[in-house]
């Protein structure tokens, strides 16, 4: 009995049971929101991404079975430019009678799934048998008939994801340990856990967890960029390795979501502030990273579309006037004009919808997105958290605009649940800061009992966490969604 006295209280292994009691609770959280809140895939961006990374898995290449009229459009062109051919339309024949090329989707997170179906081979015929996977059919013929519920592929990619989860909110908790305190990361890291729009990501089939692992590591680089700028220890080759390794993250988002590469705006005014002498030199390897990843699939999508990013090059275009809807997509031989006066009427309607609707959801909670803004006119001693909280204000205006351009009929079919949502990105650190702005007021409260400190501690999670409280206890939704 001593000796496990003195392992649990000298040793180190309660921190290690701590550990594992939350890892516990994270697995049961998960649970009961499968259970209750999972929903098979319901976007079209989640189908059209499980389907490549099948079509990867089963040797097809990176092939779609997704028809896009635009996307032959544009490969017609390509070909018939190739072979100088007058008309694109006689080019394209080969490319409706054989497997068609993806040029919509860039191929990171269908190559993440693919190996997944691989590593753990999916079977993607219906169960109608285990009682998980189907349920009882009242309107059967038959006695002890059952019905379609879940969709195997779906539920393991849900899971995946959620897995991608835990990993972010691990990367969050150890940021704010590091920069704040134990309190203001375990806060953090509950309050992430608690966040209802984090876990309906997890079940969407899309790439946000991805996106959101990837931000974590950038915004990890730059903490450490920062760092070796204020107390050199690496001499100049750390600073233009970890500015390489930003480039590499901004090029592995860059290959999840086209729009993650607008980063590399604020990581280069956020260097030209900060990096001063060494802003050039660590810059260039910045460039130097995200060419280096990015560009080969550039060169591929411009040799089969003549354009850089495939038909996302046309997304700004999107949602105007003279492409309302999905009718850009659906258009065979549409005429491609840009008309500045359209694009910033885009711009301002978009951005201005977002400011009145989007900016109090931006830390995933009413409550952390009012003590983030709040805390915006509260300097911090730490010279790190002022330089990092403004590459995060930096990164806010830049997601913005690219929302506001970027914006499509997506949206509207899956308001919030998206992949066009970019904004989601900043939540771990906006909820951090928001806590951490919570922990500033809290202090300034003399309570007449060090009890109330607590107390007031947990009604400020419970007000966090109400809305996925209300998912898993409260409410039940069906699994089908087609």
């Amino acid at each position: 009995m001593q000796r496990l006295i003195h392992l649990l209280d000298v040793v180190g292994a309660s921190r290690f049971l701590r550990y594992v009691l939350v890892l516990l609770c994270v697995t049961l959280l998960a649970l009961i929101y499968d259970l209750n809140g999972y929903k098979n895939l319901a976007t079209q961006e989640g189908m059209d991404a499980a389907q490549l990374g099948r079509n990867l898995a089963t040797g097809k290449g990176y092939t779609t079975q997704f028809i896009r009229p635009f996307g032959l459009f544009l490969l017609q062109r390509t070909a018939a430019e190739k072979a100088g051919l007058t008309h694109p339309e006689t080019a394209g024949a080969a490319w409706l009678n054989g497997p068609v090329p993806d040029i919509s989707n860039p191929p990171l997170y269908p190559v993440v799934l693919a190996g997944l179906m691989k590593l753990f081979p999916f079977r993607f015929s219906v169960e109608l048998k285990k009682p998980f996977w189907s349920v009882v059919d009242p309107a059967a013929d038959v006695p002890g008939g059952r019905m379609f519920w879940r969709h195997a592929p779906d539920f393991w990619i849900a899971v995946f994801n959620q897995v991608l989860l835990v990993l972010v909110v691990l990367l969050a908790f150890l940021w704010a340990r590091r920069l704040f305190d134990a309190a203001v990361a375990w806060t953090s890291a509950f309050f992430l856990f608690g966040t209802e729009l984090l876990w309906r990501f997890s079940v969407s089939g899309l790439p946000t967890m991805l996106l959101l692992l990837i931000f974590m590591g950038l915004i990890w680089c730059l903490t450490w960029l920062e760092s070796e700028l204020s107390e050199p220890r690496w001499g100049r080759a750390g600073l233009l390795w970890l500015g390489a390794a930003v480039g590499l993250l901004l090029g592995l988002g860059g290959l999840t979501s086209y729009a993650f590469a607008i980063l590399i705006v604020p990581v280069l005014i956020w260097l030209a502030i900060y990096a001063r002498a060494q802003a050039l030199p660590v810059g260039l390897a910045v460039l130097a990273g995200l060419v280096l990843v990015l560009g080969p699939w550039v060169i591929r999508n411009y040799n089969l579309s003549g354009v850089p990013f495939g038909t996302a090059t046309y997304q700004i275009l999107e949602g105007t006037a003279l492409f309302p809807g999905h009718r850009l997509e659906r258009s065979l031989n549409p005429t491609l004009q840009v008309y500045p006066a359209m694009l910033w009427q885009k711009l301002l309607v978009n951005s201005r919808e977002l400011l009145e609707k989007n900016l109090l959801e931006l830390g995933g909670s009413v409550w952390t997105s009012i003590f983030f803004v709040a805390g915006l006119m509260v300097g911090f001693r730490r010279p790190a958290l002022r330089r990092l909280r403004h590459f995060l204000l930096l990164s806010f205006g830049t997601l913005l605009v690219a929302q506001a351009l970027g914006r499509t009929q997506l949206t509207a079919d899956s308001p919030g649940i998206n992949s066009e949502n970019l904004l989601v990105l900043l939540l771990p650190q906006v909820v951090i800061f928001g806590v951490a702005m919570f922990f500033v007021l809290l202090d300034q409260i003399q309570f007449p009992a060090a009890e109330l400190r607590l107390y007031s501690r947990g009604l400020f999670g419970v007000l966090v966490c109400l809305p996925l409280v209300s998912t898993v206890l409260f409410s039940r939704t069906a699994p089908v969604v087609y």
